[in-house]
């Protein structure tokens, strides 16, 4: 698994969620005006220091201006997109122009102010967005003002979820924004004392929004989490962090150790501790072979399940050390099928959990 992969891995949800959630949400009756403030602000900077979305962001500002030159509600979303897609170009350009960034950052915060009242719908989304930057500048100005005020954020959003089956979705994302800013300061060169502390921290705030809203499931950010302790500088850093990852996980409901065995166990078997990767396989091949997936998802689930298992890094080393049960493996969890049992694990490993 690379870097890049297991850093993006932990927000596929999160992409998805932000589609499901741009429904057409227009401001409230009276909340639109002739104007939408700073729009010129925005424009200009497009103009100066554009970055991948350039022409998008150009032809959105052109579709907003037709709206009010036609008198029509500008709707809410158009404005949140224009946020989501300038907090993008911090992010990206951190890195490679963390001056711009700044710039960009500064900007995103005074659009939010200003467009925050446009549209209840929308805080949420605004908010988690002003979270990131705010987190982007503490990394590159260090004011630890900024990340504080980062923290609250998330957690007035998870706070003020209504959804019980959303409430913890801040959380996550907050932890996966300290996947993000590890492998920033990889990137940038910086020390591997911080970038484990990063990562450390990011794996400590998604067990804190576990704990308090149990009823959200982020293993998928946790797993992340840890796996990308396998890329600080230097070497991994793993290996002194994988019991910790095992213990904690083994302690989880039976669902959530199936949707977590593939990447531990990957990580497992890295490290040869082949026979405590297995009943991890175990629990994820398990996992799979109980779901329902409706008929016309079933093929595509496969070939995502058979494509992990070619990414899997530690998955290829075994099979190079066990061909044949290796093939096993992966033929029945391409098939959704459970995997025989195997003998148990060495002293110390932990042992499977009975679905």
């Amino acid at each position: 698994m690379s870097a890049t992969f297991s850093r993006r891995r932990s927000h596929t949800l999160a992409a998805l969620a932000f589609v499901a959630f741009t429904a057409l949400h227009a401001f409230a009756p009276g909340a639109h005006a002739a104007t939408v403030p700073l729009l010129d602000e925005f424009e200009q900077s497009v103009r100066a220091d554009g970055g991948a979305m350039r022409d998008l962001n150009l032809q959105a500002v052109a579709d907003i201006r037709q709206q009010l030159k036609a008198g029509e509600p500008v709707p809410a979303w158009a404005l949140a997109g224009l946020v989501s897609k300038l907090t993008a170009e911090c992010e990206h350009e951190v890195v490679r122009q963390p001056e711009r960034a700044l710039r960009k950052i500064a900007l995103t915060l005074r659009l939010i102010d200003a467009w925050q009242d446009r549209s209840e719908n929308w805080l949420p989304h605004l908010r988690m967005d002003q979270g990131k930057v705010l987190l982007l500048r503490w990394f590159l100005q260090g004011d630890p003002a900024d990340r504080d005020r980062a923290h609250r954020l998330y957690a007035a959003i998870d706070e003020a979820e209504t959804d019980a089956k959303d409430r913890g979705r801040a959380a996550y994302h907050l932890g996966a924004e300290y996947e993000e800013l590890a492998g920033h300061a990889r990137d940038l060169g910086r020390g591997r004392d911080e970038q484990i502390a990063l990562i450390l921290t990011g794996i400590q705030i998604n067990k804190a929004g576990r704990a308090k809203y149990p009823d959200y499931d982020s293993s998928v950010g946790l797993n992340a989490l840890y796996a990308q302790l396998q890329f600080v500088s230097g070497g991994s850093a793993l290996p002194a962090h994988l019991d910790d990852w095992a213990g904690y996980m083994a302690t989880q409901p039976a669902d959530v150790q199936g949707r977590s065995g593939e990447a531990l166990a990957d990580a497992l078997f890295l490290q040869g501790r082949d026979e405590e990767a297995l009943s991890w396989m175990r629990r994820y091949a398990a996992h799979w072979a109980r779901a329902t997936p409706p008929a016309q998802l079933e093929a595509g689930l496969r070939k995502l399940r058979c494509g992990m298992l070619d990414l899997d890094l530690g998955f290829l080393q075994f099979a190079r050390r066990q061909q044949r049960q290796s093939d096993e493996i992966r033929a029945a969890i391409c098939e959704g099928k459970p995997l025989p049992e195997t003998p148990a694990a060495r002293p110390g490993a932990s042992a499977p959990t009975t679905p």
